[in-house]
């Protein structure tokens, strides 16, 4: 009987040793993204493109849209988390407003919103993007 003690200690040690549950894995998203914006300002869309860049979570790139304004370019930074992903738009303009986007990734398809901040226009609208 006192043989059967470590046992009975080991496999108790062992079965409270389970693993944790993990975190969502981040899917990649890096590579050329095209499709069009739309404005909640004016009807109507454009043509829009993303390249990203990924380090981890980390995202890196360039943009380049044709709105209701023209012609906007510049570069983004932002991050992904599990199948969502935020960016700050940066335009190489700088008198024209930069953007936050949010977005909902689906294997090849990105969806989601752009509003402008830090400035006096009120620009949004929506993203809708595929994998190239």
């Amino acid at each position: 009987m006192k043989k059967l003690i470590p046992v009975v200690m080991l496999l108790a040690l062992a079965a409270c040793g389970g693993s944790s549950p993990s975190a969502p894995s981040t899917i990649s998203v890096a590579g050329t993204w095209s499709g069009s914006i739309t404005s909640n300002q004016v009807t109507g869309s454009g043509p829009a493109s993303v390249t990203l860049a990924q380090s981890g979570t980390s995202l890196s790139g360039t943009w380049a849209v044709t709105g209701p304004d023209g012609p906007n370019s510049g570069s983004l930074t932002g991050s992904v988390s599990g199948a969502s992903m935020t960016m700050t738009l940066t335009p190489s303009d700088p008198r024209t407003c930069p953007y936050n986007a949010t977005v909902n990734i689906s294997g090849s398809q990105m969806t989601g919103t752009y509003a402008a901040f830090n400035c006096t226009a009120s620009a949004s609208g929506g993203i809708t993007l595929t994998k190239r």
